[in-house]
């Protein structure tokens, strides 16, 4: 899913879209953070 946003945010170049841009780079970052406590809580359940 990251991969796909990573793609919208290169495609959003024209300074018309930078407020999408921004949006995008703001979901990635939520997906990285879901991401990692994720990764926390399974290596503290040790899964």
């Amino acid at each position: 899913m990251r991969a796909l946003f990573k793609r919208a945010v290169a495609d959003c170049s024209d300074s018309e879209f930078l407020s999408t841009k921004r949006h995008l780079l703001s979901i990635t970052s939520g997906i990285d953070r879901t991401t990692a406590a994720t990764q926390m809580m399974a290596a503290q359940l040790g899964v």
